[in-house]
């Protein structure tokens, strides 16, 4: 399975996404959201898939050990958010992978602030 990660630029107040393309198709992506912003909360994490292909999104963030994951569920799918409390202004790195059963492909570390 080729598969490609794209970051998109951090944005001001420190959120940004990493998309995962598998065999050249937009398979999901992780989603960092430093801030509150129409309803959604801040400092949370989540995970999207949407592809029905069998592998599932997973989204980690290195402070805190918390992931959001789509395992058990139908594409597409968001998880929910995973959230808690960051200094503000902390750097924060986010990864993606794509899972299935015991195999995972993820991506590099990524920066972001809290």
């Amino acid at each position: 399975m080729g598969v490609v990660f794209e970051k998109t630029a951090v944005s001001s107040n420190g959120s940004f996404n990493v998309a995962v393309y598998t065999n050249h198709n937009y398979s999901g992506k992780a989603e960092w959201n430093a801030d509150p912003v129409s309803g959604a909360p801040g400092d949370a994490l989540r995970a999207y898939d949407h592809m029905a292909d069998g592998w599932s999104v997973e989204a980690m963030l290195s402070y805190g050990s918390r992931t959001a994951s789509t395992r058990g569920h139908s594409a597409p799918y968001w998880s929910g958010w995973k959230t808690g409390n960051i200094a503000e202004g902390k750097t924060v790195k986010v990864r993606i992978c794509m899972v299935k059963r015991q195999y995972s492909d993820c991506s590099l570390f990524y920066s972001g602030k809290a």
